[in-house]
């Protein structure tokens, strides 16, 4: 973003065009924005939620509800990746909370390789973009001038389809690979 945004100023200066009516009319197409103003307060409550504990119990309600599955820790990854992507609508910031977060614990406590500790946050980080709150749903619906709450709605069938898919091919490799489950 910063290189696109120093080329369009370098292009600017070299035509001797006005620079500051492009700063002026970019900045107040920002804050008039209500839809722009939700992306830093997505990402605000994601972090209050992060360090406020919620990702710990988060976990362990990943944990209650598939840990017994095949590839337990996989799941809760998978899982715990779904329900954080409705708080934060980010795929980096999916990746970075709790995708991190278990893969430490799948290597560290589980056993698991870490090249599939990895695979399996990346993966479910990507839910992050899909489920509402999406950040870029939000973003297209401002460009589009489309309806938010249509947008976020209809990213739900997908999101569930791609976390089924996840928990299948976690299953399947896990049983392949002799992975460990977590107990009941």
């Amino acid at each position: 973003g910063l290189s696109m945004l120093a080329s369009g100023f370098a292009y600017l200066l070299a035509t001797q065009q006005d620079v500051g009516l492009v700063v002026g009319q970019t900045m107040d197409g920002l804050y008039n924005s209500y839809l722009l103003i939700a992306v830093p307060l997505f990402i605000f409550v994601a972090n209050v939620m992060s360090s406020s504990g919620v990702i710990e119990r988060m976990l362990a309600f990943g944990s209650a509800l598939v840990g017994h599955l095949p590839g337990g820790l996989a799941q809760v990854n998978v899982v715990s990746n779904l329900i954080f992507s409705g708080m934060s609508g980010s795929a980096v910031a999916d990746a970075s909370g709790p995708g991190l977060i278990v893969a430490r614990m799948m290597v560290k406590n589980g056993g698991y390789p870490r090249g599939f500790a990895a695979a399996t946050s990346i993966a479910a980080a990507t839910l992050g973009p899909l489920m509402p709150t999406s950040i870029p749903m939000i973003f297209y619906a401002l460009i589009a001038n489309a309806s938010v709450g249509a947008m976020l709605l209809g990213g739900r069938v997908p999101a569930g389809l791609m976390t089924l898919s996840l928990m299948v091919a976690v299953a399947l490799i896990s049983v392949w690979k002799g992975f460990p489950r977590e107990a009941r």
